[in-house]
């Protein structure tokens, strides 16, 4: 059995869930968080520089779509990944699910990847102290029976296999993610960018869609 869904790292929109979080402040970052965070804005903002000032010269006949299109594809997507599909089961879904959320603490250093329409679930936003590890929620916070795909229920097993899609630095493990690793029949594609570009003109204006694809939940 497969069925197709594609997800994205965090950057590209937050959950419902993820909005809900306390923010923290600079001040409460460790000094290697702050070099990673200073890093990684460092990069994106040459990376997008760059695409900005080939966008600038190069003349309108050679875009495909507008010059405000290609503008704002390049502020959300700056890193030009390439999508990848991918076979993963049920339970490496499952498992994926889990390392979105490494710690007790569910809001300190978790990675909420976005997912596409069709693909739902919930997740246990409990903090467990962890002086009480017997009742610990790591790798157990995904409501089981609650993944939905296509309005199939994903099983937490190797029964089913389904086609996902995610970038390529994704697909790589990318982001302590290392179930991607083990996802088989990988398949590259173009550029996010383009994929991104090509998708706008198809829902414009965009209205967005209602915040349920990721809830929070006990059971």
């Amino acid at each position: 059995m497969r069925q197709s869904v594609s997800m994205e790292p965090e950057t590209m929109q937050r959950s419902m869930a993820d909005d809900k979080r306390t923010k923290k402040r600079w001040s409460d970052l460790s000094p290697g968080k702050r070099k990673i965070i200073v890093l990684g804005g460092i990069a994106e903002l040459v990376m997008t520089t760059i695409a900005l000032v080939d966008l600038a010269r190069r003349p309108s006949r050679q875009l495909r779509g507008s010059k405000p299109m290609w503008l704002a594809t390049f502020a959300v997507q700056p890193f030009g990944n390439l999508d990848t599909s991918m076979d993963m089961t049920g339970a490496q879904i499952y498992t994926l699910l889990e390392q979105q959320w490494p710690g007790e603490d569910p809001t300190a250093g978790a990675r909420v990847l976005q997912v596409s329409n069709g693909f739902s679930y919930r997740w246990n936003p409990t903090v467990v102290p962890v002086t009480t590890p017997k009742n610990s929620l790591v790798g157990h916070r995904v409501i089981p029976g609650s993944v939905m795909i296509n309005g199939t229920v994903v099983q937490n097993d190797a029964s089913q296999t389904f086609r996902i899609v995610a970038n390529n630095f994704l697909a790589g493990g990318g982001d302590s993610f290392p179930v991607f690793l083990s996802a088989t029949n990988k398949v590259i594609g173009g550029q996010d960018i383009d994929a991104f570009a090509n998708y706008l003109p198809t829902v414009s204006p965009y209205t967005p869609g209602a915040l349920t694809r990721i809830t929070t939940g006990t059971s």
